[in-house]
């Protein structure tokens, strides 16, 4: 990424200590909460690093990883 590019993080936690321009509270399985987000950022580009640790459920890993990136994908694409 280019140094003059706004980095914005989105993660579950209320705060990060992921080194990014500005960090969003955001649960991607929140197909609401992922609309607001990204009409508000307006994103020129999205990198997807989404994940859950490998003791989580399957049903967990399905929403999070699969639902997730569905939810995003459809904000992105009425953005």
């Amino acid at each position: 990424l280019c140094a003059a590019e706004e980095v914005v993080g989105l993660g579950l936690a209320a705060t990060t200590e992921v080194e990014v321009s500005r960090y969003v509270a955001c649960d991607l399985t929140d197909a609401a909460r992922v609309r607001e987000v990204i009409d508000d950022v307006r994103p020129a580009r999205v990198y997807h690093l989404a994940c859950c640790p490998s003791s989580a459920p399957a049903e967990r890993l399905q929403s999070v990883i699969v639902d997730g990136f569905r939810n995003l994908a459809a904000a992105l694409e009425r953005s």
